[in-house]
């Protein structure tokens, strides 16, 4: 099939060695070749199709014709892939006359996988019979594949031949048998587990252990509760992995009724987590009212383990009486206890519990960050009202807390006592309340930020009250924005020196013709650095509204004007709303691209345009010196990008890249795009 391969970078036949190198890679592609091509000469000779199965299973003569068909394929000397899907294809239309055929297959080592998943869900005792007669001619790994395939039938008749061989010495047979016990699942197979006795502590006692558990949960479904708690009760008394003892108590928590509470209680103080967990699990979805007040009232008797185990269970309950038992353990000895009610007190405390959550979160470390959780998520009328109460008569650690917790909630009512501690606040204090006032201030208060703004007497406040309007601008709504532009405008008119300037750099973040008129109002005016603040305002503009006064600036301002103004230009070429329109600016950007750094600029622009005349504007550069190499860079990018239809005009362009670059990789990836 395959001929001694060709070594093209060599331009030489491959030597027998480097065939043997290469050896392994050809065999699998041919080996893969093969099956495609056995599979879709089958498949094309015989018709085996989805849409052929799927009108016989409606059509009783086609469905026997298409079974006769296959059957004949599994009795002929056809290749393994043949049999193999037509095994899959019968799945689907077997009836009894395909069991016996089926039945040979067993002992095929290869097949017998097949035949059997065709078998197990057949109907009929034909097919359960075939099964338990091949259990007494095949071994090892078929066995336990057939023992296994008698499982997902369920069948009594099954369970005699499966207990016998749940007993054997082969331990993947016996764990086979075991587990098709626990699928067949009814009280005879319940009572053939039960009268085991499984040595040790291995695969074997674990699958016997787990199959009494699958039998005790198949009876429970079937309302057979007091035959499933007895397979429990037994399985209680046994010493089985601990591996199955959750699933053991799941059972015994969900069908007794008496002994429960106790039962909850011990399994509570296991040293296990996971075992733990069951009886939280259980506690959290399920457990009666008067269990649950039960487990409170002797949770003191737990250890650790075991009340964290039911404090965060009665949480995920939400079960409000636990309140008051989970505030006193929030003030335990044991930290690990201590944080798992504070995190309870977050979905079960109300606005009483915030003086202890303050207090227990002035601590450091995970009780802080527990508290400051259960406070940001604390529910009730009136819990920020007395967290601001709080906040007035704290120490400045505690008033630190409670403003980033109130910042968190997003607590507008908070507006009026942060501001207060913006405005008169120190240090730490001061700082987190200017946070977060650009958190929950409305655009109703935006004004006294602003002043904030003006007032400012050092830089840190100015960069702390610019940063609040700067968080209310990005939170509120694009389409409420406008609300916005008015306060700052008014502020902006009566503001000088680094506040003003600070101000116009907030003006893009409002972007609405009102501030876009201030914005030009202050670039043309007379203060030197409000002009610069315009400048760098208009140059970040989210939408390219400003793009003719940047150009006339780069025309004939300054040079660091023209420097900043044809930067900010370029960068609005990516604001407009199509090709057509970023080509556009880019021409009106040629005519006064006249410093190297703009034309470089213009050439990364008309990378990013990506047109064929984006394409033929840069290679015009290609013979200027000063950027030649930019300009090879933004042709090679485009060359890959434009598409063939415009081949020719690219290969001339390649052609005039490698002979004028200096750039050994722009040179390599021209002729590359040469040999496309």
């Amino acid at each position: 099939m395959f001929s001694v391969p060709f070594d093209k970078a060599q331009g030489r036949r491959c030597s027998a060695g480097m065939v043997g190198r290469r050896g392994s890679e050809i065999r699998a592609y041919g080996l893969l070749l093969s099956l495609l091509l056995v599979v879709a000469a089958g498949a094309a000779r015989d018709g085996w199709d989805n849409d052929r199965v799927h009108a016989a299973m409606g059509d009783e003569q086609a469905r026997m014709a298409l079974e006769d068909h296959l059957l004949g394929v599994l009795k002929s000397d056809a290749r393994f892939p043949e049999k193999r899907l037509a095994c899959r294809q019968l799945r689907r239309v077997a009836s009894v006359k395909s069991v016996p055929v089926l039945a040979e297959l067993l002992a095929d080592a290869k097949l017998s996988h097949m035949a059997r998943f065709v078998l197990q869900q057949m109907p009929g005792a034909e097919a359960g019979d075939a099964l338990r007669n091949a259990a007494g001619k095949v071994k090892g790994a078929a066995l336990a594949g057939v023992l296994d395939s008698l499982g997902e039938r369920g069948e009594a008749a099954s369970v005699p031949l499966l207990k016998a061989h749940a007993s054997g010495s082969d331990e993947p047979v016996a764990v086979a048998a075991l587990r098709a016990l626990g699928k067949v699942g009814d009280e005879h197979a319940a009572g053939a587990l039960a009268a085991m006795t499984v040595p040790g502590i291995d695969a074997a006692k674990a699958a016997w252990a787990d199959a009494l558990v699958d039998c005790a949960e198949s009876l429970a479904g079937r309302g057979k509760r007091g035959e499933a708690l007895g397979v429990y009760a037994g399985l209680e008394k046994a010493e089985i992995p601990r591996a199955v003892r959750p699933a053991l108590l799941r059972g015994l928590f969900r069908l007794r009724e008496e002994g429960r509470a106790a039962l909850l209680r011990e399994t509570l103080d296991d040293g296990d987590g996971v075992i733990r967990a069951a009886a939280g699990r259980f506690i959290a979805g399920a457990a009666p009212e008067p269990e649950l007040k039960s487990l409170l009232k002797g949770i003191q008797k737990l250890g650790a383990g075991g009340q964290v185990t039911l404090i965060h269970a009665l949480a995920e309950r939400r079960y409000g009486p636990a309140r008051k038992t989970v505030v006193k353990l929030a003030r335990s000895s044991d930290e690990q206890v201590r944080l798992a009610a504070l995190r309870a007190l977050a979905v079960l405390g109300t606005e009483d519990d915030v003086r202890l959550l303050v207090e227990m979160g002035a601590e450091t470390g995970a009780q802080r960050k527990a508290a400051r959780i259960a406070l940001a998520r604390l529910r009730g009328e009136d819990v920020e009202d007395e967290m601001v109460s709080l906040l007035k008569k704290s120490e400045p650690p505690v008033q630190v807390l409670l403003v980033q917790v109130l910042a968190e909630r997003g607590a507008a009512s908070a507006t009026k006592a942060l501001m207060r501690l913006a405005t008169k606040g120190e240090g730490d204090v001061k700082a987190e309340a200017m946070k977060a006032l650009g958190r929950v201030l409305s655009p109703e208060r935006v004004s006294d930020v602003v002043d904030m703004v003006r007032d400012a007497n050092d830089d840190a406040a100015l960069r702390a009250a610019v940063g609040a309007l700067r968080q209310v601008c990005t939170r509120v709504d694009p389409g409420a924005r406008s609300r916005l532009t008015r306060p700052i405008l008014a502020g902006l008119k009566r503001s000088e020196g680094a506040p003003r300037r600070e101000l116009l750099l907030l003006l893009p973040m409002l972007a609405d013709e009102d501030a876009l008129g201030a914005a030009r109002s202050a670039l043309g005016g007379d203060d030197a650095q409000a002009r610069d603040a315009a400048l760098r305002a208009l140059s970040s503009w989210p939408n390219p509204a400003p793009a003719p006064d940047l150009l006339v600036l780069a025309g004939k301002g300054d040079n660091k004007q023209r420097a900043l103004a044809f930067r900010g230009y370029t960068r609005l070429v990516d604001r407009a709303r199509d090709r057509k329109k970023r080509m556009d600016m880019c021409r009106r950007a040629a005519a006064v691209a006249n410093r190297r750094e703009d034309k470089k600029l213009l050439l990364s622009a008309l990378s990013r345009v990506c047109t064929l005349d984006a394409f033929h504007m840069a290679t015009g550069y290609l013979d200027d010196g000063e950027v030649r190499e930019e300009a090879c860079a933004a042709t090679l990018h485009m060359a890959s990008r434009i598409g063939t239809e415009h081949k020719k005009e690219i290969a001339n362009v390649m052609r005039r890249v490698v002979s004028i670059t200096k750039n050994k990789r722009h040179k390599k990836r021209a002729e590359e795009i040469l040999k496309q």
